[in-house]
C-alpha cells in the first residue's frame, strides 16, 4: 500500500472550498484524484479543484487518475492509493469454470451470422422480424472513422450490458441496441413460440444460446484482462477470399532473378500467372487459364497488357497463354513483402 502524506494549510488550498474540504474528509473515504506531476520524492496532487504537494518515498508512481482513501485527516492529511481487492481463490475458481463452461458452448459470431441466414425462412413468421433485426446488427460493417463511432460500437457489442443495466444508462446506447440484449431476447421468443417447436427454432435457440456464451467469453476475458478487449465481428462477406501472392527470388551467374506467382479466383474460373524478371530488364509473363471462357478473356486484354509492360522502358517483354498452370522454381527462395526494398 502507497501513503501519501501533506501538511495542509490555508495556502494550499482554494478558500472557498478550505473549510467544506477539510470538513468532509473522513477516515475511510474514498477520493477520485489525479497525479498531475512528479519529481523526485514530490508528488502534486489534484482532488477536486484543490492542487497540493505530497511526500512519498515509493519510487514507480505515473500520472494519471487514481482513487484515494483517506488514512487519518489530523495533524496530517495521510493518503493512500486504494488498490484493486486481490481476487481470492474461490473467485478465481468460479471465473475459471464459468470461462471452461461458455467456451464449449460457443462458436465465432461470424460462423452463427451464416447459420441463422439459412435459417430465417424456415423459421415461424412470428420470429423473422426480430431475426431479422438482429442479423442487420450482427452484420454492420466495423466503423471507425471518428473516436465515437468505435466507442458506440463497443458499446453496443455486448460486452458492456450488465453495467448499463447496473447504471441504467441513458446516453443513446439502451440495452434494446446492444447485441448480447438481442440475442437473450430473441433466444426467449424462439423458446416462448406459440408455433410449432420445429427443428429450426431449436436450433435458432441453440445457435443464440452459442452467440451468448461467446460474448460473455469475451467480458470474462475482458475482466481478467481489462487491456485487452475481444471485439468481434461478422464480416459482411462470409465468403473466403483464396487469392495468392508470392514473391520468391532466384540467383544467378548474372544476379537476382525475381519471380512472382499470382493465383487469382474469377467469376470465370482459376488464374493462374508466372512473372519473371531478371537482372538485365527482361520480363517473362506466362498465365493459364482453368477453361476457355476465361481463356479468351485473358487473350484478348494480352496486346493492352504489353503495351502496359512495355511502357517501363523494359529491355524485353515476352507474354504467352500457357497450357498448363506454372510451376515454382525449387531454387526460388521465398521473400516476404516487408524483405523487398525497392
Amino acid at each position: 500500500m502507497l501513503t501519501i502524506t501533506h501538511n495542509l494549510n490555508s495556502s494550499q488550498l482554494a478558500p472557498d472550498l478550505q473549510k467544506s474540504l477539510l470538513a468532509s474528509l473522513k477516515t475511510g473515504q474514498i477520493l477520485n484524484a489525479s497525479i498531475e506531476k512528479i519529481n523526485g520524492q514530490e508528488v502534486t496532487l489534484r482532488v477536486g479543484q484543490n492542487v497540493f504537494t505530497a511526500n512519498t518515498t515509493v519510487s514507480g508512481l505515473q500520472t494519471g487518475e487514481i482513487q484515494l482513501s483517506v488514512k487519518q485527516t489530523q495533524p496530517s492529511l495521510v493518503l493512500a492509493i486504494a488498490q484493486r481487492p486481490q481476487l481470492t481463490a474461490s473467485s478465481q475458481e468460479v471465473i475459471q469454470a464459468a470461462i471452461r463452461q461458455h467456451l464449449v458452448n460457443q462458436q465465432p459470431l461470424g460462423q452463427i451470422s451464416q447459420q441463422l441466414t439459412q435459417l430465417l425462412n424456415q423459421l415461424p413468421s412470428q420470429l423473422q422480424p426480430p431475426l431479422t433485426a438482429l442479423l442487420e446488427q450482427l452484420r454492420k460493417p466495423l466503423s471507425a472513422n471518428t473516436g465515437n463511432d468505435l466507442k458506440n460500437q463497443l458499446n453496443n457489442s455486448g460486452l458492456f450490458l450488465e453495467s448499463k443495466l447496473l447504471l441504467g444508462k441513458s446516453d443513446g446506447n439502451t440495452p434494446k441496441q446492444d447485441l448480447k440484449a438481442q440475442f437473450l431476447q430473441f433466444k426467449q421468443l424462439a423458446q416462448q413460440s406459440s408455433g410449432v417447436q420445429n427443428a429450426a427454432t431449436q436450433l435458432a435457440s441453440k445457435l443464440s444460446d452459442q452467440a451468448i456464451s461467446k460474448i460473455t467469453l469475451n467480458q470474462l476475458q475482458l475482466y481478467q484482462n481489462p487491456a485487452v478487449i475481444g471485439f468481434e465481428f461478422a464480416p459482411p462477406n462470409p465468403q473466403t477470399i483464396d487469392d495468392q501472392l508470392e514473391f520468391r527470388k532466384k540467383r544467378t551467374d548474372k544476379g537476382n532473378r525475381w519471380e512472382v506467382f499470382v493465383n487469382l479466383q474469377t467469376s470465370d474460373g482459376e488464374l493462374k500467372s508466372k512473372i519473371s524478371f531478371d537482372a538485365e530488364e527482361n520480363l517473362y509473363c506466362g498465365i493459364w487459364c482453368q477453361n476457355d471462357t476465361l481463356g479468351k478473356r485473358i487473350e484478348s486484354k494480352i496486346t493492352e497488357l504489353h503495351d502496359l509492360f512495355e511502357a517501363l522502358d523494359l529491355q524485353s517483354v515476352h507474354l504467352r497463354l500457357l497450357p498448363s498452370p506454372p510451376e515454382q522454381s525449387k531454387q526460388g527462395q521465398r521473400v516476404a513483402l516487408i524483405d523487398i526494398h525497392i
